[in-house]
């Protein structure tokens, strides 16, 4: 019941009041952080694999095969007489902290921000919970780069390379600078049609060329040389258990590229008509880095953490863009916030495995 009254409280809050409501989105993390810390292991997902690797570290076996800093905080936790029960809600509370800071400093209304997330990715994000804090400490990182300078450029790499020692596939996020270079100099619809390109060239040559094995012993060697062998032989495993599915990533295409260049075509009349308005850059860039990652839906749907993170920039994008339009009184608002609404709707159709009646997911969230 708390969920639903946080969420309605939410969606109020963003569709009556101009203001940017920052109290209610603070108490919406908090109540989030609860959930997600106090998950019942019995009925999510992950819960007793995490669990298991807390109790190696406990009992001074080897064999966990966990990122560094994931490990590292581990072992603190543990020394300082933590179960994992405990370890769980701190370290989750921790991270919406800081994605509370990252997000009141990337969007105008970061209200609207916490309503959509509250629908999709929430549930996802706080299941996969070591992914989950990699890829918003990414997001944490783009609050830097709002003006690219070498020193921010540097801070972003640092705070992505602490990301990496929660989940190696945070690395992949290391390029977001050069994609923001781009953005910046071939304009965002310009960058949206090369991006929506290129993601189909990459899907089509996957499907034609039957090539998805040596891509997962490629991605394999990368992981290996960042995360050392025992991840890598881990991620073999997790592609070789794991299903493809093009209807998934058909979809998820679909919406995603409507997601983007609607997002592109709204974002491009506000920075023209009223520039102090202006969405960072950063944020398209990782909105078009999760549209270009798209086709490892083809290799496995396990890679969709990915996409996850660009459609959470893509909500941070909306946000600004609804609060530039309540505040200067535009038309259209209402119908922008429904196509948003529309897109996550069929995001959460997609990403909580309710395609599939026999998925484990949809029945493990407790909430």
């Amino acid at each position: 019941m708390g969920y639903f009254i946080v969420l309605a409280i939410s969606w109020i809050g963003s569709l009556i009041s101009k203001g940017k409501g920052i109290i209610c989105t603070f108490i919406a993390f908090l109540w989030m952080a609860y959930l997600g810390g106090t998950a019942s292991p019995t009925t999510t997902t992950d819960y007793i694999s995490y669990q298991y690797y807390y109790n190696l570290l406990l009992n001074g076996l080897p064999g966990n095969r966990l990122e560094w800093l994931y490990t590292y905080l581990s072992k603190v936790a543990i020394y300082y007489g933590f179960d994992y029960a405990s370890f769980r809600l701190f370290l989750i509370y921790a991270t919406f902290i800081i994605l509370f800071i990252a997000v009141i400093r990337l969007t105008e209304k970061p209200i609207l921000f916490s309503a959509l997330f509250l629908i999709f990715p929430f549930f996802n994000e706080v299941t996969q919970v070591r992914s989950f804090v990699a890829y918003t400490l990414v997001l944490f990182g783009l609050t830097f780069l709002k003006k690219l300078s070498f020193k921010n450029i540097l801070i972003f790499e640092v705070i992505v390379w602490l990301g990496m020692g929660f989940h190696s596939s945070a690395s992949v996020f290391l390029f977001i600078p050069l994609v923001q270079i781009f953005v910046q100099k071939a304009g965002i619809t310009k960058a949206s049609y090369l991006s929506t390109i290129l993601t189909f060239s990459f899907a089509l040559l996957l499907m034609i060329s039957s090539k998805i094995g040596t891509l997962i012993n490629f991605m394999a060697r990368i992981l290996e040389l960042v995360g050392g062998s025992f991840i890598a032989t881990t991620f073999t495993n997790l592609m070789n258990h794991s299903s493809n599915r093009k209807i998934f990533f058909v979809i998820a295409l679909i919406s995603y590229v409507s997601y983007q260049w609607y997002l592109a075509k709204v974002g491009n009349e506000c920075s023209i008509n009223n520039s102090s308005f202006r969405v960072p850059y950063s944020l398209y860039a990782l909105l078009l880095m999760g549209e270009l990652l798209l086709p490892l839906l083809l290799i496995s749907d396990q890679l969709q953490r990915f996409q996850r993170i660009g459609i959470e920039s893509g909500l941070l994008i909306a946000s600004t863009l609804f609060y530039e339009k309540v505040k200067t009184k535009k038309s259209g608002r209402y119908l922008f916030i429904l196509i948003v609404v529309v897109l996550i709707l069929i995001s959460m159709f997609l990403y909580y495995g309710l395609t599939d009646i026999n998925a484990d997911f949809p029945k493990s969230i407790p909430y």
